[in-house]
């Protein structure tokens, strides 16, 4: 059975749809119509629509054909990681400090989430292990 998706991998899942859309626009026009692109992908223009506005997920042998289509890389239409994981700057008022118990404070969190994933992980994989064979 599948495992259902994090919010947070559902939001770099969208940020990369978006971002691999805008590229392959961008790369397709003056090249291709969205009707040659659909054929050379063997779906509909539609779909090669919904992929351009990131609202339909492609394949990624459906990238690697859409690249072939173009006659680029398929690096010039994947975003860099630095997109799918952006960096979150922390915004503090003008004057504010950040105390060390702050941080001490968020570095046992996040360690302790850290732990409770691992301890997850663990037991999830120890149900799934086949039982050992008695002799």
């Amino acid at each position: 059975m599948a495992r259902r998706r994090s919010l947070e991998q559902l939001t770099v899942s969208k940020r990369v749809q978006e971002e691999f859309g805008k590229r392959l626009q961008a790369q397709r026009k003056g090249r291709r119509s969205q009707h040659e692109l659909a054929a050379a992908l063997d779906v509909t223009r539609t779909t090669i629509s919904n992929i351009e506005r990131g609202r339909h997920r492609i394949f990624l042998d459906q990238a690697y054909l859409a690249a072939n289509a173009l006659g680029i890389p398929l690096s010039d239409l994947l975003p860099a990681l630095e997109h799918a994981f952006p960096i979150v700057g922390v915004a503090l008022e003008v004057g504010a400090e950040v105390k060390q118990t702050s941080i001490v404070r968020v570095s046992e969190i996040v360690t302790t989430l850290q732990q409770s994933t691992v301890s997850e992980r663990t037991a999830t994989a120890d149900r799934s292990a086949p039982a050992p064979r008695r002799k």
